[in-house]
């Protein structure tokens, strides 16, 4: 009984932390591994310091928790632009 409520109890403190913290990986040999690893698929997002809409979608696509809960699915691979611009191309 003790085990049941302590569940519980810890299912209402995780529930209330934000999922907004992304788990990117920068480096796309390290995001390849992980991928081979774990028999995820790789979610490839672009951005780049100049860019508005990338901007914007950190601060709201990102923070959306039903968001982060389906990318826990794949291995989030964050690659700057300016850095990997062939990768993009």
């Amino acid at each position: 009984m003790f085990l049941k409520r302590y569940y519980f109890f810890l299912f209402f403190i995780l529930a209330d932390i934000p999922l907004s913290a992304m788990k990117w990986i920068t480096e796309p040999e390290l995001a390849m591994e992980h991928s081979l690893q774990s028999g995820k698929l790789i979610l490839v997002y672009f951005t780049a310091t100049w860019c508005k809409p990338c901007k914007e979608f950190e601060a709201t696509l990102w923070q959306n928790d039903a968001v982060n809960r389906v990318q826990e699915h794949f291995i989030n691979l964050k690659l700057d632009y300016d850095n990997y611009s062939i990768i993009a191309s």
